[in-house]
């Protein structure tokens, strides 16, 4: 029986239990993150209202307001670049992590050599230039070189999600370059105004490539943990091309592997690592 027909190894390193971490706090992030944006909008109007009015009490009274908003959306960013920054910390560990657990199944299955190895999987996300794509490609074969048969993930809603929340991240990192600068030169009120309708316009964008970044190592983590990615096709138990991808469809018990003259247990909520001759 050949490797492609020989279930693969376990993962080196368990990531889920990381993986979760990383989503989590993630996932909190977008709570300050959303009141931030939301309160920069709301500078915005606050701003638009000051500009339009000429009667000195009046403006006091809404410049009060805009110091207090302002207040709110600098502590609420805060907290979410704090959690941002813990949750990359941990994301460069897991990566790592991933890379190790991909070496075993690249040679199980003969892969060619890895795009990226252990080593950029750390410094890679630090390397000017080079910190551009690498991680990029270091998440994406993470996903790509999984412990399973490959071929139906590739162009997978996974990579979608994956490239739309790095291309962000990427355009948000020099969106910020331009918002620091616009602040340290900022004179006028329409300036300032001016540059809050690009600040919030690049944390919607943040929002929703996090919510990307989020799903994506949910499933790549899923995936190291043996858990087979969600695909269309759908085989009838029994089948020698049963779908072990869809969880829900079977009940306890042992089912044959796809393309192998082995089965798999399933205990009714995951794949177990236990197989058996057909």
């Amino acid at each position: 029986m050949s490797n492609q027909e020989i279930p693969a190894p376990a993962a080196e390193y368990k990531i889920r239990g990381l993986g979760r971490v990383i989503c989590w706090l993630s996932a909190i992030a977008l709570i300050p993150l959303l009141i931030g944006t939301v309160t920069q909008f709301r500078l915005i109007k606050t701003i638009s209202d000051l500009l339009k009015v000429k009667t000195f009490t009046l403006q006091n009274e809404i410049a009060t307001n805009a110091t207090s908003l302002e207040e709110t959306e600098v502590n609420s960013l805060l907290v979410a670049w704090v959690l941002g920054l813990a949750a990359f910390i941990l994301l460069i560990v897991w990566s790592w992590r991933a890379t190790e657990n991909v070496k075993i199944w690249a040679n199980h299955y003969g892969h060619k050599e890895l795009k990226r190895g252990s080593g950029w999987a750390f410094w890679g996300w630090f390397v000017p230039i080079v910190n551009l794509w690498f991680p990029y490609q270091i998440v994406k074969q993470a996903w790509e070189r999984g412990p399973f048969d490959n071929t139906f993930i590739q162009n997978s809603k996974i990579e979608t999600l994956w490239f739309t929340s790095w291309l962000i991240w990427v355009i948000s990192n020099f969106a910020d370059r331009i918002i620091i600068g616009r602040w340290n030169n900022d004179e006028t009120l329409e300036e300032i105004r001016s540059t809050y309708i690009l600040e919030g316009a690049n944390n919607l964008l943040l929002l929703l490539g996090a919510v990307c970044f989020i799903l994506t190592i949910e499933k790549i983590s899923n995936l190291h943990a043996g858990h087979p990615p969600l695909i269309s096709q759908k085989f009838p138990i029994g089948s020698d091309s049963l779908d072990l991808t869809v969880d829900s469809k079977y009940p306890a018990g042992w089912h044959p592997v796809p393309n192998s003259d082995q089965e798999r247990y399933w205990d009714g909520s995951v794949w177990t690592d236990a197989y058996r001759p057909k």
